[in-house]
């Protein structure tokens, strides 16, 4: 079967995305990437086939130009401006998708959550369609918190009703987005869009978080599975990482990411706090470049880009912006997160390794140094949050993956059952 993946032009969701491609094409499948040119290189580095969505129209750059402005806010604004972006590039895929699916011959498409066009174009096209969240799933539970706050849940009325205002909210945000999907399928004479989990799956969604790390959800699909880390924990990452530099001390590894990184005073904090705690600082900034001055101690590794896996493999601590991925490969190595989140799903994330105390979660907003000190030093020496992430690091390990995904995904599109799938 010829299957398309499509998910947004992140580099951390393509991926994601890829990793699945590549197992399902281990099973035989030809797999081909649908995406704007900015994430090729990433499918084709994995020998996956790539089908470029109006390169005319967007060339290479110019999605990276637009994820660029959204680095450059956070909390609310950086979400808003996310928003944005996904609303004017779903216009070009809902535009283009049907005949560049249909020329290549596309028989069923595998779709990140933070694709809304998928399912649509799927419709439209008469072929299945499947589901992976490499972002925090957005599922609806009244009695979990949404998936973008860092509330903890709570059993009582008040965290329902806080609950639901929050899915309000984001109700909401994604009302602009909802228009114009649901002026493109009543133009193609399919029926609105009033579900808010309209657009997802019917057939199989997969996420690549594991329950002993997520929320307890009563209200999940049957058709809901969760399969551990879908990206390749295995494979090296780019930059350089010099073992040679450790001076024998714990290693506490900061990194906010690739995208909403560009907070000097985060850094700055950061720096200062660790003036605080005997250990040694590995600092990446994620491939920005911010001039630290002399802040940093001397005896901190400042770095522009360095092999995160690698990296978590010699950690006491992780100072995280807790994307999905950086917090699933800090949990596959064992390490205590400090979660400091700054927008998206990073607050949910950061809220659910907390409550399974598998870090410490602080806000971003009015970071002091003194707290952040405070919560570095219990991640290097609470035995409680040592023990659990030991124990769900094994429990990650064991995870079904990418591997268990492709088999999931294939039963779904082949319209078998998608329940124990055996290797």
């Amino acid at each position: 079967m010829h299957i398309g993946l499509i998910a947004p032009e992140s580099h951390s969701h393509a991926a994601v995305a890829t990793n699945v491609g590549r197992a399902l094409a281990a099973r035989g499948h030809r797999v081909s990437y649908v995406g704007f040119e900015d994430v090729r290189a990433v499918p084709e580095a994995a020998g996956l086939e790539f089908l470029a969505i109006a390169p005319d129209e967007y060339p290479d750059g110019s999605v990276d130009r637009m994820m660029r402005e959204i680095s450059e806010a956070r909390g609310l604004r950086s979400s808003l401006r996310t928003m944005k972006a996904l609303g004017e590039l779903l216009d070009c895929r809902l535009r283009r998708l049907p005949a560049l699916l249909r020329d290549a011959g596309i028989e069923a498409l595998v779709a990140d959550q933070i694709s809304p066009a998928a399912a649509t174009v799927c419709e439209l096209l008469h072929i299945p369609h499947a589901t992976i969240c490499a972002a925090v799933h957005m599922n609806y539970d009244e009695g979990v918190p949404p998936f973008f706050t860092p509330w903890q849940p709570r059993a009582d009325r008040l965290g329902t009703l806080r609950n639901l205002a929050g899915y309000s909210f984001f109700d909401l945000v994604r009302r602009p987005m909802r228009r114009r999907l649901n002026r493109f399928r009543a133009d193609h004479h399919l029926a609105p869009y009033r579900d808010p989990h309209a657009g997802m799956s019917r057939r199989v969604q997969i996420s690549q978080l594991h329950p002993a790390i997520d929320f307890a959800y009563t209200r999940l699909p049957d058709t809901f599975h969760y399969a551990g880390p879908l990206g390749d924990m295995t494979a090296d990452q780019p930059g350089a990482f010099d073992e040679t530099k450790l001076d024998g001390r714990p290693l506490v590894y900061c990194s906010f990411g690739t995208v909403n990184n560009k907070y000097r005073h985060l850094y700055a904090t950061v720096l200062r706090a660790m003036a605080n705690v005997d250990a040694q600082l590995l600092l990446s900034t994620g491939g920005g470049d911010l001039d630290l001055g002399n802040a940093a101690p001397p005896d901190a590794i400042i770095a522009t880009r360095v092999p995160q896996r690698r990296v978590l493999q010699h950690c006491a601590a992780f100072i995280s912006h807790c994307g999905v991925n950086s917090a699933l490969e800090a949990v596959y190595a064992g390490v205590p997160i400090v979660g400091i989140p700054i927008a998206n799903d990073q607050p949910g994330m950061a809220a659910r390794l907390a409550y399974h105390g598998a870090g410490v979660a602080l806000s971003s907003r009015n970071l002091r140094w003194r707290d952040l000190t405070s919560a570095v030093r219990t991640a290097l020496v609470d035995p409680q949050l040592r023990a659990t992430s030991v124990r769900l690091q094994a429990e990650i390990r064991n995870s079904p993956g990418a591997a268990g995904a492709a088999r999931l995904i294939e039963a779904a599109i082949a319209r078998t059952s998608v329940v124990n799938i055996p290797d």
